[in-house]
């Protein structure tokens, strides 16, 4: 459809790919402008980047890229790619020193994080470059680990995050256990989408609270049957 739209109406074509939209890269890349001035322009150590076709991790390499070239910063954070473990064609290439020619899109994607299911980087060429150029890395994280991010989130941080969005959080516990980050860094995680993008995800971890008419002894009933001292 977008491309009949181009072709028969004129349209500008604006996927998230840069390989059809190269303006995409100037939005993400202002994440990397309002980092470096909330770190005061000091060095912080690692940007952790939930990954799906890696359009939002080329331009945050190009903004980091921007701020390094005019003077602004004179440090690179170390960008890491995170996928989900049933969708990660970007990573399996860090891991591996595959070339972005030779990535093969992933044949049967499945991850509870839809927003990071397409099945080929599109943006991956960028992106593989400013991980070797920040000395940064990819790891996955499975289902199991995007949704206790997505608990952690609400329950520690009072962040309503869709499982895309958690899915960068989901990987950090495995970077601190395998030493890759070590627990002194100044890391930044992001968190890239609201719970309001997938409330049926929301609504899964959770049992629906009781309804209970406005007498007392029903509000003791129902604490009761939750364990709730009162």
């Amino acid at each position: 459809m977008m491309l009949a739209t181009v072709d028969q109406m004129g349209w500008y074509p604006s996927p998230s790919f840069g390989p059809f939209n190269p303006y995409q890269v100037e939005g993400p890349k202002g994440i990397s402008f309002e980092l470096a001035e909330q770190f005061n322009w000091e060095p912080y150590d690692w940007m952790l980047v939930p990954t799906g076709s890696s359009c939002l991790l080329a331009g945050l390499w190009k903004g980091v890229r921007d701020l390094m070239e005019i003077g602004l910063v004179n440090y690179y954070p170390r960008l890491v790619a995170v996928q989900p473990a049933g969708n990660s064609p970007l990573v399996r290439a860090i891991k591996n020193g595959i070339p972005f020619e030779k990535i093969e899109p992933e044949k049967h994607p499945h991850t509870i994080a839809a927003g990071l299911s397409d099945p080929y980087p599109w943006d991956g060429d960028a992106a593989l470059e400013g991980i070797k150029k920040t000395g940064g890395t990819g790891e996955v994280a499975t289902d199991e680990e995007i949704a206790q991010a997505v608990k952690d989130l609400a329950k520690y941080e009072g962040i309503f995050a869709e499982p895309s969005g958690a899915a960068a959080l989901g990987a950090l516990k495995k970077l601190l256990d395998n030493r890759v980050i070590d627990r002194s860094d100044r890391i930044v995680v992001l968190v890239t989408g609201s719970g309001f993008k997938d409330l049926a995800f929301a609504q899964s971890l959770y049992t629906e609270p009781p309804e209970i008419d406005p007498d007392i002894e029903q509000l003791k009933k129902a604490l009761r049957q939750e364990g709730i001292p009162y």
